[in-house]
């Protein structure tokens, strides 16, 4: 895979993670808003509640236009956040094989060495995203270009995001269980 094919790769799963963000905000808003009208309506005069219901159809309808016109920056700024997270699975995984390893090895690792050990590949791998995803707003360009796709385009995609998410969190799981088994812990 060459550079431009995994910078295109890594972008397109942050812009389906940010299309599903938008809609997690705007699914989460109703919730609460139901919620809080249920509690409301024993506890306010129906005045202050029709402002309520006035303030919430406007936050709604702005999660709705928001959607579907421009880059909230809260939406962004929780995408950055779980993708930076789901990024670190894969580098977890050899994170916890390593300090199996270190353990088997070497036997009890002091807690700095155990600390380095799990942290330089997340840390290390998180650089090389950060240059490709983050640097001078690289997203933003992406996120245009994506914008202009069709639909087809974004099923493909958000099935290879929900795939990369999926082995992210196994390749973590996978990588304690590899630990556990290269150096049993022994009471």
């Amino acid at each position: 895979m060459t550079w431009k094919r995994f910078e295109y790769f890594l972008n397109a799963v942050h812009y389906c993670m940010w299309r599903n963000q938008k809609r997690f905000k705007y699914y989460v808003c109703k919730i609460v808003f139901a919620f809080i009208s249920l509690i409301t309506k024993g506890l306010f005069t129906s005045e202050y509640r029709s402002k309520l219901h006035s303030r919430q159809r406007a936050v709604l309808n702005d999660c709705k236009t928001d959607s579907n016109k421009t880059i909230n920056r809260w939406n962004v700024y929780m995408t950055h956040h779980w993708f930076g997270f789901v990024c670190a699975g894969y580098p977890a995984c050899f994170s916890f094989i390593l300090l199996g390893l270190g353990n088997r090895i070497f036997g009890h690792l002091s807690t700095i060495l155990v600390i380095f050990l799990i942290f330089a590949p997340i840390g290390l791998c998180y650089l090389w995203v950060d240059k490709i995803i983050y640097d001078k707003n690289h997203y933003m360009r992406y996120f245009r270009k994506f914008e202009c796709k069709d639909e087809k385009w974004l099923r493909k995609w958000s099935g290879i995001t929900a795939l990369f998410c999926l082995g992210s969190v196994f390749s973590f799981i996978a990588g304690i269980v590899a630990m556990t088994v290269i150096d049993p812990i022994k009471p």
